[in-house]
């Protein structure tokens, strides 16, 4: 496992048009990741694939949080995509004022929303969390 990150390959099926309004936030759990509370997640990536031009994609990322104030959530729009033909990687630059918020225990999760894409059928391949770099001092 390198150090920088974590990644999962949830290899999950997704068909935009079968969403429900409260459905567009597709969830992960951070326990699947092997994340422990003390690391830093600094950016999220999503790998998606389909068997078509995949084309626009717009949305939004959340994470639970551990600030009660705005009910244990964060959304994130600080988005750069790169999506070329039949895949992409949708990447949230999580900032630094959620970065240090984020619940990745008690069954915390990082949601990936769509709220619309041009290809009906894609599945997302791998959630890759980008970690702080620690730098030991002895």
């Amino acid at each position: 496992m390198a150090s920088d990150g974590y990644t999962i390959k949830p290899n999950k099926k997704v068909t935009y048009s079968a969403l429900g309004e409260d459905e567009r936030m597709i969830g992960f759990s951070y326990k699947d990741f092997g994340i422990s509370s003390s690391e830093k997640i600094t950016e999220v990536q999503v790998n998606i694939s389909a068997n078509k031009n995949i084309g626009k994609y717009v949305g939004q990322f959340g994470t639970s949080t551990t600030d009660s104030a705005n009910g244990y959530w964060a959304m994130g729009d600080e988005i750069t995509q790169s999506i070329s033909g039949n895949s992409g990687t949708i990447t949230w630059k999580v900032p630094s004022d959620i970065s240090s918020i984020i619940q990745t225990q008690y069954g915390g999760e990082i949601k990936f929303g769509v709220w619309w894409i041009d290809c009906d059928e894609f599945t997302i391949d791998s959630v890759v969390l980008k970690l702080e770099h620690h730098h030991h001092h002895h």
